[in-house]
């Protein structure tokens, strides 16, 4: 069963615009009310330095795992089960505009309300269903060369990818 971890690099990009907002934001009003711009820039670098940890571990915890059966993806609240009959398409597209992404669009999953250690979380499973992320899981995020590993050998068996 392969289990594949959110990329770092990927990780990293999608985390550092709230901490370049922040260490901008504390800069320019400690400038504005004290005048200076060390202790700014100091407190700025330290809360976007904290920002982007915690960031960048909760990201880093989501999984793809590969099963017989599908895919289980881990994300921060839940787990989406998507059986492999539900995988519909490839779809190619920008994540956050800059992030070029290869997606599968799923049909139906299942969610179950587990964070990343196996505990229950208090969420609306029906409201995360009927959210986009429910219906695609954007598998190059995890794996670059997913079509040439478990991935792209079980569509291509199933006729969702091409043959090669």
């Amino acid at each position: 069963m392969p289990r594949y971890r959110f990329r770092r690099a990927i990780a990293a990009w999608t985390c550092v615009s709230a901490p370049v907002a922040i260490a901008l934001g504390c800069f320019l009003l400690v400038i504005g009310l004290f005048q200076q711009p060390w202790l700014g820039a100091t407190i700025g670098v330290v809360l976007a330095s904290a920002e982007f940890t915690l960031s960048f571990r909760r990201v880093r915890r989501r999984t793809l795992t590969v099963t017989a059966d599908g895919l289980e993806v881990q994300r921060d609240t839940y787990r989406l089960l998507v059986p492999w009959p539900a995988v519909a398409a490839v779809q190619h597209r920008r994540h956050q505009l800059v992030v070029a992404v290869e997606e599968l669009v799923v049909k139906s999953a299942e969610v179950v309300p587990l964070d990343h250690r196996g505990r229950s979380t208090s969420l609306d499973t029906e409201l995360i269903a009927q959210h986009p992320a429910a219906s695609r899981v954007m598998v190059s995020l995890y794996d670059k060369q997913w079509r040439r590993g478990p991935i792209g050998e079980r569509l291509r068996r199933d006729g969702v990818l091409p043959s090669a």
